[in-house]
């Protein structure tokens, strides 16, 4: 069979067919610039089967493709992306797979719920979400309730020096430091400029940067550095259910059911400890 070739006139000039009657026009198909037009939903359909599918309808642009894989390769070069929006989603469910946001986050999902994004600081996680480790496997020993982690942060606070009911007058400054890794939270703090003048009810107390998680034997114990406010040498532990660890007295170098007492003017000491939090 011999072939059919359309040409433009000379000097310029396009290749136009006769579209419906439904268009009004005609309608330049190649046009002098070799670009080949195509009205809104009017599709390019390459493969026996009409497989892949380039088209404009409804305000969006789409590259389909019915069998196999959807390949985008360059063998030179980098992939680039570049629109305000570029969304990767379900053929089934329309269900984002990710999301590419021009000048900000690249956002990922599983089974249609977002997972993680790219922030200015990094990867950032939706509440709840986080870094699984399920895959290393559980311990040989125990109980294992979760392997995600879902926090991060460190900074500060200010302790408040009280009474175990939060009576009492008990003025100070000073500062603490806590890290919070999951729900496990390490701190350390120095008390100074302490200044008793009256009593409240229970033992003496001091504020923590989170509530402690109201569990059975939620009691680990606070370990204190230099001390001169105490009315005996002090033993602690922070108090579940709480935001808060109280101070009792050390008796023969065993723990004392009784409390302690905050003691004297420009006093000061140090502590440090670690707990579960709410």
């Amino acid at each position: 069979m011999s072939d059919i070739k359309l040409k433009a006139a000379s000097g310029g000039g396009s290749i136009s067919l006769k579209g419906p009657s439904s268009l009004d026009t005609d309608r330049d198909l190649v046009d002098t610039s070799g670009n080949i037009n195509l009205l809104d939903s009017q599709k390019l359909k390459v493969g026996d089967s009409a497989d892949l599918q380039i088209y404009h309808e409804s305000g969006n642009s789409w590259v389909q493709n019915t069998t196999g894989n959807l390949i985008v390769k360059d063998t030179t070069d980098a992939i680039y992306l570049q629109a305000p929006a570029t969304y990767i989603q379900d053929e089934t469910t329309n269900e984002h797979i990710a999301v590419f946001n021009s000048d900000g986050t690249v956002e990922l999902y599983h089974d249609g719920t977002k997972q993680c994004e790219t922030s200015a600081n990094g990867l950032a996680f939706p509440s709840g979400k986080g870094i699984d480790f399920s895959a290393t496997g559980a311990g040989a020993v125990g109980t294992v309730s979760s392997e995600v982690l879902t926090d991060y942060e460190h900074g500060t606070w200010s302790p408040v020096c009280q009474y175990e009911s939060g009576g009492g007058n008990v003025s100070n400054t000073g500062l603490g430091y806590y890290t919070k890794i999951g729900n496990r939270v390490f701190w350390y703090l120095y008390v100074d400029d302490l200044d008793y003048s009256s009593a409240g009810s229970g033992w003496p107390a001091v504020t923590l940067p989170y509530t402690v998680a109201d569990t059975s034997h939620n009691y680990s114990a606070v370990t204190f550095g230099y001390w001169n406010c105490f009315g005996s040498n002090p033993m602690g532990y922070v108090q579940k259910g709480t935001r808060q660890f109280v101070i009792g007295a050390v008796a023969s170098g065993n723990d004392s059911t009784s409390g302690n007492t905050w003691t004297g003017t420009n006093r000061l000491f140090m502590a440090s400890g670690q707990y579960v939090a709410a």
